[in-house]
């Protein structure tokens, strides 16, 4: 990620660590602790980033503020659930301008953090004028990009929705390609099998790669992951398939041109902040209560047919 950030000019320099990796904490504390900041903002309220901060030279550490924390950080503020997460993150800066704080506070007076309310012009980023067109791109008509996978289980629509979405897509007359990590290209060889004129493109991109492939789709629909969120990166219509999650915890597209198929009125929802591996109670009715009809009368609705 830290590269993609680099190459796309969003940041100067970047040091990686590998979550859970003790090693390479140490390996980079040791250069990053050379390097005196003006600031530092910590988005996390981990211990360990906290800790991490700790460790740090700057004449400013701003963070969320917590009960043991104030220690570590010259200036904390609170982290109001109530935004979604993207204007939480943001809020770190009203530290440094008085005018986003004042932003920030009044789109919070008319926010309604349970459905998809327009995202702010001054919030957005759209970064598809830094994105170059890959050769990977050059199909024949138009595409739509499909993210089948999901790090959580619970959060992946059935194999089987997916498969008859494309097979409805393929009947419109787009191309299906199939986007996602390495790990999920199983996912994609079963789609395939049912629609031959479908891409498997899963595991074969980079994250560049897969920009690029995006923003020259006709519209992306995946899960409640990060398919989504390079969406909006490039500024794509998309559809967003809500299971175990729901917009209340603050995670949605950051888009304009988004739309979100969940089952209403399930009590079980939500099961947790980022879902599950198996379905609390065995049945995953959030997901497999959606069917491909539902999710293809979303993409209708904001995506052009060919």
């Amino acid at each position: 990620m830290g590269s993609l950030f680099k190459n796309l000019k969003i940041v100067d320099e970047f040091f990686e660590i590998e979550k859970g990796n003790r090693d390479t904490y140490k390996k980079q504390i040791q250069k990053i602790s050379k390097i005196e900041f003006q600031n530092i903002y910590c988005p996390h309220q981990s211990v360990r980033s906290a800790l991490l901060a700790l460790q740090l030279k700057a004449k400013i550490k701003t963070g969320f503020s917590s009960w043991w924390n104030s220690f570590i950080f010259n200036q904390t503020i609170k982290k109001d659930m109530n935004l979604p997460d993207s204007l939480r993150q943001l809020s770190l800066l009203s530290f440094q301008s008085a005018e986003l704080k004042t932003k920030i506070e009044n789109y919070s007076k008319q926010f309604n953090i349970q459905s998809l309310e327009p995202v702010p012009e001054w919030a957005s980023l759209d970064i598809s004028d830094r994105v170059s067109l890959k050769e990977k791109t050059n199909f024949q008509k138009p595409y739509i990009c499909l993210f089948p996978g999901s790090v959580w289980a619970t959060k992946q629509w059935t194999i089987e929705g997916y498969t008859e979405l494309a097979k409805q897509l393929d009947r419109l007359g787009f191309k299906v390609v199939l986007m996602g990590g390495k790990d999920e290209f199983h996912l994609g060889e079963h789609i395939c099998k049912h629609v031959v004129a479908a891409q498997n493109l899963i595991g074969q991109t980079d994250l560049l790669e897969t920009l690029s492939i995006l923003k020259a789709s006709a519209g992306i629909i995946s899960n409640d992951s990060a398919g989504q969120h390079l969406a909006s990166a490039v500024n794509v219509p998309q559809v967003s398939i809500f299971g175990p999650t729901v917009l209340s915890l603050g995670f949605r597209p950051w888009s304009n041109k988004a739309k979100v198929v969940e089952v209403q009125n399930l009590s079980c929802r939500p099961c947790g902040k980022h879902g599950h591996q198996t379905c609390p109670i065995k049945t995953h009715a959030c997901m497999k209560n959606i069917s491909a009809n539902q999710v293809l009368a979303a993409a209708e609705q904001i995506i052009r047919r060919p």
